[in-house]
């Protein structure tokens, strides 16, 4: 178990250092995008919110991590996947964040540049807010963030 923790924890790392330098040559056509396809409802701004998620995983990837906690991680990054809770509801969801490549919405896939995805970015286990969807807002709460490997 260690040693698939530790090849996996490897490989999450070279996925972070790849998806920071991804995002670095293509910043411009990504703000594009996002902001072409920016929701009314959603109160985020394109470009600190790329560059704060650039800044944070930058940070993270040279962190030493401990295995033990592997695969949870601190905070919503593309290649995770994120139980949410709706309060109204009482019901619990969890959500794959990924490159557009790789959306899916039907089985809950959704890329980072999508409004769910840019809502939950850089968000952390116990954050309570309010989740556009559908143009509904919905009352949700992180319970738990892993690193999956899409």
């Amino acid at each position: 178990m260690i040693l698939r923790k530790a090849i996996m924890h490897n490989w999450m790392k070279k996925r972070m250092v790849a998806q920071v330098n991804y995002l670095k040559m293509n910043r411009l056509k990504i703000l594009q995008k996002l902001i072409f396809n920016k929701s009314e409802e959603i109160h985020v701004d394109p470009e600190q919110l790329i560059d704060n998620y650039i800044d944070r995983l930058s940070m993270y990837s040279l962190k030493v991590f401990d295995l033990v906690e592997f695969p949870s991680i601190p905070f919503v990054m593309i290649d995770s996947r994120v139980t949410i809770y709706e309060v109204k509801n009482k019901l619990s969801k969890t959500i794959n964040i990924c490159f557009p490549i790789q959306e899916n919405e039907e089985i809950e896939y959704f890329s980072y540049l999508s409004p769910i995805g840019q809502q939950l970015l850089l968000r952390q286990v116990g954050d309570r807010f309010n989740l556009s969807e559908c143009s509904q807002l919905k009352e949700v709460i992180i319970q738990n963030i892993e690193y999956s490997s899409i």
